[in-house]
């Protein structure tokens, strides 16, 4: 240690270290994962009898279950890598470029974009992909536009890498989850 380091408390190295962006992302991601689950569960109740739940959620677990590991690594890898990039450009930093034009909502959330934007995030995600067939026609896309609107919030606050990795980060938590329940 040189003379006039500053010696840091734990608290002070914390704060510094989840301000972040992409830590404070990391952090938040696996939050959100749960959260946007749980939302799905919820929201299909309105639409759906516990027991086409119970049996979407199976059907989803062992579809899964029975992809090969060639397949599933195929999935993780589009999913955690080629996706979150095309995604984020076209829904969120295109967008966010062009909202920036303007020097009123220059750095600002500007959410009268950002939810329609999120909404036709969700709507190109229906029907799901891991939404099996009979299930397709109930199912509504509100995980994806919330997780639309927080990706716009970090895309907003944090910027385009944050979003990206954010992204990937869901996915790739969400990925390992069917992993984890499908056993």
């Amino acid at each position: 240690m040189k003379k006039g380091d500053k010696i840091i408390t734990r608290r002070e190295f914390f704060r510094k270290t989840i301000e972040e962006p992409l830590v404070r992302t990391a952090v938040e991601a696996p939050i959100v994962c749960a959260g946007g689950i749980v939302a799905r569960q919820l929201i299909s109740r309105a639409f759906m009898s516990r027991e086409e739940i119970r049996g979407m959620n199976k059907a989803i677990r062992e579809d899964w279950q029975n992809k090969s590991t060639r397949d599933k690594l195929v999935r993780q890898l589009d999913g955690s890598i080629a996706a979150p990039l095309i995604e984020e450009t076209l829904f969120r930093i295109l967008p966010s470029k062009i909202i920036d034009l303007f020097p009123e909502k220059k750095g600002k959330i500007c959410w009268e974009a950002g939810i329609p934007i999120s909404a036709l995030f969700g709507f190109i995600h229906y029907p799901h992909a891991l939404i099996p067939e009979p299930y397709k026609k109930k199912y509504i896309p509100a995980t994806e536009f919330l997780l639309g609107c927080y990706y716009w919030y970090i895309m907003r606050e944090r910027g385009a890498k944050a979003a990206v990795e954010g992204h990937s980060l869901l996915n790739l938590f969400y990925h390992a989850f069917l992993e984890g329940t499908s056993r």
